[in-house]
C-alpha cells in the first residue's frame, strides 16, 4: 500500500492532461490506497473538498501558500 501525501490534482485537470478518471485509475493502477489533494489557492478549495467527498480514498487540505 502506497499513498500520496502530495497531490495537486487540480493541475492535471487544468492543463487537461487527464481527467478525474484517468488519475484514480492510475493511483489504483500504481498501488496508491490513497492521496491528499493539496490546495493553495482560494479557487481549488471548493473543487478540492467535492473531489474528496466523491472519492473515499482521496483527503485533502487547504491553505494558503506564502507567496500567494
Amino acid at each position: 500500500m502506497f499513498i500520496d501525501t502530495h497531490a495537486h490534482f487540480e493541475m492535471c485537470l487544468e492543463e487537461k492532461k487527464a481527467t478525474e478518471e484517468d488519475m484514480l485509475s492510475s493511483l489504483k493502477e500504481n498501488n496508491v490506497t490513497y492521496a491528499v489533494q493539496i490546495s493553495t489557492e482560494v479557487k481549488t478549495f471548493d473543487w478540492s473538498y467535492k473531489f474528496s467527498k466523491r472519492n473515499k480514498n482521496i483527503f485533502f487540505t487547504i491553505g494558503i501558500h506564502p507567496s500567494s
